[in-house]
């Protein structure tokens, strides 16, 4: 028998599972804070909290049950040594920024009470522009851009794509100045935050974490406080979750602590049922026998070797250069080809480069 060591860096729930999980104050409760002790208000039927600036809670708060209007059920996890109960389980910026905070700002812009509620022809002037850039969205999106009036339907993907990549572009001199300023504030950080490199640099993270609180106190003058919900109020912590796990995981990200590769392998689970009876029952055996008789390897996905597609014989060749000829290469993390929208790539230099030739292998 084989001893193995398993450390638990965190754990990665959205926030009524988050609530189930350790015990506390569900997300529309007053003390529902799982970084601070904010105290809500409820106005006009939803509860906001307004505050940002409060204490923060720590691990030997909630293991000694000091906020009993914050935990209210015992939960098994304390059995867990050196877990931390506060910094251990993520603010999960899939739910909290792309599905909770970028989904309230389109739908308030497309759908929201007067004056906020941007016109129809503004409303068809952005849909064009992200239909306009469809033909230019390369394959390392998973989601071709579509029109606002999908926007309930849109994926955590599509509201990631706006805020990070499509956003800034088809809103500028369509959104209010001021407002669009706002948006591109919570651009910014999210992007730090979601950058290997800059959020590596403390100045960097602090300057994100000024940008987020004042996103937030611009969005109750710009809008309305009504909007300062669980999630808007959420941002003020993001950025302790990149304090706290730079240097446990490497090459840290939002990315790295979101739920995303969760939604992701969904896609396989559903495969694994066949029937419609016994489908936890489906699922667990589909696992069992991937464990006990193990997965054939794809070499092309687990290496850096890249894989040659489209193969034709025709077209000019460069010198000392023979067929077969490829229109296509695909590497593990990214694709190019000679067709745009993915003939470009950017060079470790900082150049980019345009493929107008064929690969060969």
């Amino acid at each position: 028998m084989t001893n193995v060591i398993v450390r638990i860096i965190g754990f990665v729930c959205d926030a009524p599972a988050k609530s189930d999980v350790l015990g506390v104050k569900g997300h529309s409760g007053y003390s529902s804070c799982t970084r601070c002790t904010v105290v809500g208000e409820t106005r006009n039927h939803r509860r906001i909290f307004l505050e940002t600036n409060c204490a923060a809670r720590t691990n030997s708060d909630f293991i000694n049950w000091i906020d009993p209007s914050y935990r209210l059920h015992d939960t098994s996890l304390v059995k867990i040594p050196n877990l931390d109960f506060v910094n251990g389980f993520v603010l999960d910026y899939m739910h909290l920024v792309c599905l909770g905070v970028m989904r309230t700002l389109i739908v308030t812009w497309y759908s929201g009470d007067l004056p906020h509620r941007l016109s129809f022809e503004n409303i068809s002037t952005i849909s064009n522009n992200l239909l306009q850039l469809v033909q230019n969205t390369p394959t390392d999106f998973v989601r071709k851009p579509r029109e606002i009036k999908y926007v309930l339907r849109w994926k955590a993907t599509e509201f990631r794509m706006f805020l990070l990549y499509f956003g800034p572009v088809v809103l500028k001199g369509v959104l209010d100045p001021e407002k669009y300023n706002n948006f591109i504030t919570l651009h910014v950080a999210i992007s730090i935050l979601c950058n290997t490199f800059r959020c590596k640099d403390k100045d960097q993270r602090q300057y994100a974490r000024c940008l987020l609180i004042n996103f937030i106190k611009n969005v109750q003058t710009l809008y309305s406080p009504d909007l300062m919900t669980h999630n808007f109020h959420g941002l003020i912590h993001l950025t302790d979750d990149a304090d706290y796990f730079i240097g446990k995981i490497p090459d840290f990200s939002l990315d790295s602590i979101s739920a995303f590769p969760f939604e992701n392998y969904m896609q396989q689970i559903k495969r694994m049922v066949r029937a419609k009876n016994a489908p936890l029952e489906q699922i667990i055996n589909r696992i069992s026998e991937k464990f006990c008789y193990g997965s054939p390897i794809d070499p092309i996905h687990n290496t850096d070797t890249p894989k040659m597609l489209i193969s034709h014989q025709s077209g000019p060749l460069l010198p000392n250069c023979g067929n077969p000829q490829y229109k296509k290469i695909s590497f593990r993390s990214f694709t190019l080809s000679t067709t745009a929208p993915n003939n470009c790539c950017r060079l470790v230099n900082g150049d980019y480069q345009q493929f107008i030739c064929n690969f060969r292998a």
